[in-house]
């Protein structure tokens, strides 16, 4: 074996060696995700986060804060003998200028086929631990009749209707 093949060789397998280890670390987190077991729970302002979890096409908020859940059912964790479905759940809340608030409420208010206001949620379901008072305080005091919704293009969510800003509850993604 000549040097120069020899120097090539250890540099290949310190490069094969470097790379096996890099793939036994685990993935780091984004700063806004926190992990206990197979539960993993996003909490975020960043509207391109959310838009990856519910469309935002048409309706486009001028600010977002949520929070995802995703439950990680998949096996691939130690604690897991029988692998099953994953689940997710997202609370959110969208914050609208008035045009696009105003479309949206006439959207719901009138609805398309498909879309219908629904009974089956209480303000209880929109709750969430970590609104801000204001928030928590103008849902507590909204007239249950006319806000609770699911509308196009959330018609797999589940909405509650404020000021100018949006309750979304989703399950099961």
């Amino acid at each position: 074996m000549t040097r120069a093949t020899h120097y090539i060789f250890i540099i290949l397998s310190a490069t094969v060696f470097l790379c096996c280890q890099n793939n036994k670390k685990q993935a780091v987190l984004p700063p806004d995700t926190t992990k206990h077991g197979n539960v993993y729970t996003t909490h975020s302002r960043d509207t391109a986060k959310l838009a990856k979890l519910i469309d935002l096409r048409i309706y486009k908020p001028a600010a977002v804060e949520f929070q995802y859940t995703y439950i990680d059912n998949s096996g691939a964790n130690d604690r897991l003998s029988v692998p099953g479905p994953s689940d997710g759940y997202l609370q959110a809340i969208l914050y609208f200028d008035s045009a696009t608030y105003g479309r949206l409420l006439k959207v719901c208010n009138d609805p398309p086929p498909g879309s219908v206001a629904i009974n089956r949620s209480s303000k209880n379901d929109f709750a969430f631990d970590w609104l801000s008072n204001d928030a928590k305080e103008e849902l507590l005091k909204s007239d249950s009749s006319h806000h609770n919704y699911t509308c196009a293009p959330f018609n797999t969510a589940t909405l509650w209707l404020l000021n100018k800003k949006v309750l979304l509850t989703k399950e099961s993604f």
